[in-house]
């Protein structure tokens, strides 16, 4: 599995030489700050300035040693990521580890195009620092109301690395809250906790802080560029108006915002459902772990945390491909958590690699990328890969939630067979 994961590897960033997709995007950014101008101020960046401070880490104005040492940069956080996530893995269901690496492996290399061209694997490095920094500080017994030695220096490097992936890319933020409420259930001392909190908020807003300092309200104005983004055609929500759509409520592609969104009669309408459920989400999760009270533990706020990062893409009004690079391993931990048996595993890493597939085939067809995004395949293409992934959300959310039902001498999850 390690020999897979390293030739795999080096063969992605020695020999694979995929047409260049974002990071096109990201060099020409970086040239136009070579020239004088100021990025945020005279020409629109999309992501938040930690991102773009990482894009401009390769140092260099030219084309190709600039694409080589970006995609170098992100197989770093690849493997770093990997590395992390097996630690993981092996601590909590070893038997699945070899399971688990070759779902990771085989979602990457199906996604190979995305893989080091975007900025995604920097979200999964985050995301995956934050899980294992949590897991691994030490525990005391339940009943011992305070905290093992050293185990504070574990945690507020878990809140430190969720509000680092916070300010590079948003999606980490709803890892810490978890954190802080569990802690808030199972410990008597508030000020720690609190503390940590705010290491995670001062984490998270520092680099647009800085750059609000430099540059004014224009640091923040990537919030406006996502506010004012309608429904990308990948999204869950952009099914929902191609489902309508064929029951009589007319949606049509268009380019907006440097991307193809579905516009139409239902727009409106499923843009406010969408931007409400990006709420109501995470307090529904939170309000599910208030409710378990001293049962919500470290290792249930990071089942909790879990669900939450992979379901804010379900509700996403935005659901890119390259999403699935941090979305497939982080649903993957969920699945090593909750399945019963190997076998059962060994199904939902196959039906990731499905949906993995169907997104290749959208972004990556035949034919023009126009017709492609005009076409009915694509459009049912993209639906059966949403209902795949949500699905398999909804079916680990009922999963912990039997088990939660059960109490804590129950066990509704079968156990394995000989």
């Amino acid at each position: 599995m390690a020999l897979a994961f390293a030739i795999s590897r080096a063969l992605l960033l020695f020999w694979y030489d995929p047409q260049p997709t974002d990071i096109r995007i990201y060099f020409g950014w970086v040239v136009q700050a070579a020239g004088g101008r100021t990025a945020f101020v005279d020409f629109p960046v999309e992501y938040p300035p930690l991102a773009w401070w990482v894009m401009q880490v390769p140092g260099t104005i030219d084309r190709l040693a600039y694409y080589f040492r970006f995609r170098a940069l992100m197989a770093g956080a690849d493997v770093v990521s990997f590395a992390l996530l097996a630690w993981i893995v092996s601590r909590r269901r070893p038997a699945f580890l070899t399971l688990f690496a070759w779902t990771y492996i085989g979602a990457t290399l199906i996604l190979a195009h995305e893989l080091y061209d975007r900025l995604d694997m920097g979200v999964l490095l985050c995301a995956s620092a934050a899980l294992a920094a949590w897991l691994a500080a030490p525990q005391v017994p339940p009943s011992v109301r305070r905290l093992a030695p050293g185990a504070s220096w574990w945690l507020a490097g878990a809140y430190a690395a969720a509000g680092a992936g916070t300010a590079y890319k948003l999606f980490p933020a709803v890892i810490a809250p978890f954190f802080a409420v569990s802690e808030l259930l199972t410990r008597t001392r508030f000020r720690p906790v609190v503390l940590r909190a705010a290491l995670f908020a001062g984490v998270a807003a520092a680099p647009a802080a800085l750059s609000y300092w430099h540059i004014g309200a224009p640091a923040f104005s990537f919030l406006d560029y996502h506010g004012a983004r309608g429904l990308e055609i990948g999204s869950t929500w952009a099914s929902v108006m191609w489902v309508l759509s064929l029951a009589g409520r007319p949606a049509s592609v268009v380019i907006r915002f440097g991307s193809w969104e579905l516009a139409g009669e239902a727009e409106a309408v499923v843009s406010r459902v969408a931007s409400l459920s990006m709420v109501l989400l995470p307090l529904l999760l939170a309000a599910w772990a208030f409710t378990l009270r001293g049962r919500f533990d470290r290792e249930r706020a990071y089942a909790q945390a879990l669900l939450a990062l992979t379901g804010v893409v379900v509700v996403s009004k935005v659901f890119s491909p390259q999403f699935l690079l941090w979305a497939i391993p982080v649903i993957g931990l969920a699945a090593v958590e909750a399945a019963a048996t190997r076998r059962r595993f060994l199904a939902a890493g196959v039906w990731l690699l499905v949906s993995a597939a169907l997104t290749l085939l959208v972004y990556e067809g035949g034919g023009s990328v126009e017709l492609r995004a005009m076409s009915t395949w694509v459009m049912a293409a993209l639906l059966a890969r949403n209902v795949m992934y949500v699905s398999l959300w909804v079916y680990l959310v009922v999963l912990f939630a039997r088990r939660d039902l059960a109490g804590p001498a129950g066990d509704p999850v079968e156990s394995p067979r000989p």
